[in-house]
């Protein structure tokens, strides 16, 4: 038998939850001069974290000059070693899909037998940070050195995407001026394919992602004329560029390419493989075209496009404020929307909250659900500067993010061992969503049981018997936010009153000093 138990509701004036995360640690890594994490992976006791360091002072201790810098540091932050590299730069660090041990390092290189200009290098490293084996890819005219990129692959090995702007050596085919170039390497290195896209105008590449059926998608912006090379669409001028996302199998043949952008600069940088299609993310700053109707802010907004499996846009949205963001990083989550890591200018339009002064960047995340209705966001920093360059996702309610900073303490940004007088600094933080996460005592959202789904009336929770009771608080929040019924309760089962609610998607939130808990539902008409 149901207990049923008195409940206190209090209608409290609008309460915003914009602020979702939580910092739960945090610590800066440096030379005295500038220093810039590009990518971060957990490893056996902690991370790893790779980028540039200039200074060869401070907290480095492993070469004399600038260098690409690998530091491990432990759950709480503390450095535990440190390695440098000179012939490899520390563009990306990605864990290997077949070996738990062993992590990929891409970036532009010096290494033969191309030692005499700048080429793709890749390379395996272990967890002590050893090399097992690094490579050049290009040949003896060099890459452009305006970006490396890459991703591990479900064989073991890896795919590494650049600029190119000649023919010969490792590269097949070049269009002119500048083109993207993917090449898939094996687990030891061996090149398999290599795969040109572009035109006689300047086509520029910014990443690749593997897709769920082991093929690719490159991820481009470009000033095709739609005539030469092998991307069809015409910008029409050399200087406008459209966003380019093109798809090719397992093995380097081109199965399609969309193109999308207005009288703007438009570049796609990110995407995820869904399992019926794509998330796709880049910048815009275009405001007509393909984007009209997509709630461009001004000057640079970010851009995100969901399509299905042959790039057919099933929606489109654009994301920021009148001033200029910049996506990095984007997951997606269990209840089926998505989590977007990126960098902020402004603060108005859909950012808020923003610390820094003057149009300096802070770190802004958000969450939007599977049609891309935004559902929180929040900027993280300080007066100065921060950027986000790499995060690990450890779950929903739980990441880690590489960034760098250029001044503590302000704001959000606390370091211990920050030097004063330093420039940038690596900063790696911990950071907790507080509306899921649970900080000691975590109860499985499946034990608890919400009833009726949808509800009208009264909606009916039940906790389970090891849930602590102790000053336990629940709101029941809408969808902008907004928190519209508050009450306490100290038992098992507990009816909730709802009639006055107007239908709608709410989240149910259960909070004690130990547990939070959050559960959505749908308030019905009643009729």
């Amino acid at each position: 038998m149901k207990h049923i138990i008195q409940i206190i509701i209090t209608i409290l004036l609008p309460i915003s939850i914009c602020a979702q995360l939580q910092i739960d640690w945090q610590q800066c890594y440096c030379s005295t001069e500038d220093d810039i994490p590009h990518g971060i992976c957990e490893t056996s006791g902690g991370f790893l974290v790779l980028g540039f360091q200039d200074g060869d002072d401070g907290q480095v201790t492993c070469t004399n000059g600038g260098a690409t810098w690998l530091i491990k540091i432990d759950y709480d932050g503390n450095l535990i070693w440190q390695e440098c590299y000179t012939d490899i730069g520390g563009m990306n660090l990605y864990k290997s899909l077949t070996d738990s041990g062993r992590y990929f390092i891409c970036g532009g290189c010096g290494l033969e037998p191309y030692s005499d200009v700048r080429s793709l290098g890749i390379g395996i490293i272990d967890s002590t940070g050893v090399f097992l084996w690094k490579k050049a890819y290009g040949n003896e005219n060099g890459i452009t050195g305006y970006g490396e990129y890459g991703t591990p692959t479900n064989d073991g090995g890896f795919i590494g995407a650049t600029m190119i702007f000649s023919q010969g050596g490792d590269i097949t085919n070049w269009f002119g001026s500048l083109d993207g170039w993917l090449v898939k390497v094996d687990s030891l290195g061996n090149k398999e394919w290599d795969f040109t896209m572009g035109s006689a105008n300047q086509d520029h590449m910014y990443g690749v992602i593997q897709t769920n059926d082991n093929g690719y998608l490159a991820l481009l912006s470009s000033a095709s004329d739609g005539v030469s090379g092998n991307i069809e669409c015409n910008t029409g001028s050399p200087t406008q560029f459209d966003a380019v996302v093109f798809k090719v199998d397992s093995v380097g043949n081109s199965e399609w390419h969309k193109c999308f952008g207005g009288t703007g600069t438009d570049t796609f940088n990110n995407a995820i493989s869904l399992d019926d299609g794509y998330l796709i993310c880049g910048n815009t700053s275009s405001n007509d075209g393909d984007l009209t109707g997509s709630g461009w802010h001004g000057e640079k907004d970010i851009w995100l496009i969901r399509t299905d499996i042959f790039g057919n846009v099933l929606w489109q949205r654009c994301y920021g404020g009148t001033k200029r963001e910049w996506p990095k990083k984007l997951f997606q989550t269990s209840d089926g929307g998505f989590i977007i890591f990126g960098d902020t200018e402004s603060n108005n339009g859909d950012v808020s909250g923003n610390p820094s002064y003057s149009s300096r960047t802070s770190i802004w995340i958000f969450k939007i659900d599977s049609i891309g209705n935004l559902e929180w966001q929040q900027c993280i920093g300080s007066h100065a500067i921060e950027n986000v360059y790499s995060v690990v996702q450890h779950d929903d309610y739980k990441y880690t993010l590489a960034g760098r900073m250029s001044f503590s303490p302000s704001f959000d940004v606390d370091c211990s061992n920050f030097i004063y007088g330093s420039d940038f600094n690596y900063w790696v933080l911990g950071i907790s969503d507080t509306t899921v996460n649970t900080t000691e005592h975590r109860i499985d959202n499946n034990d608890i049981t919400i009833y009726p789904v949808p509800a009208e009336n009264t909606l009916n929770v039940e906790l389970p018997a090891n849930f602590d009771f102790q000053d336990i608080m629940i709101e029941i929040i809408d969808i902008k936010g907004t928190a519209v019924l508050y009450l306490q309760a100290d038992k098992l089962n507990t009816h909730i009153d709802i009639k006055d609610i107007v239908p709608g998607l709410y989240v149910l939130k259960i909070q004690n000093d130990k547990t939070i808990i959050t559960k959505r539902f749908i308030k019905q008409k009643m009729y």
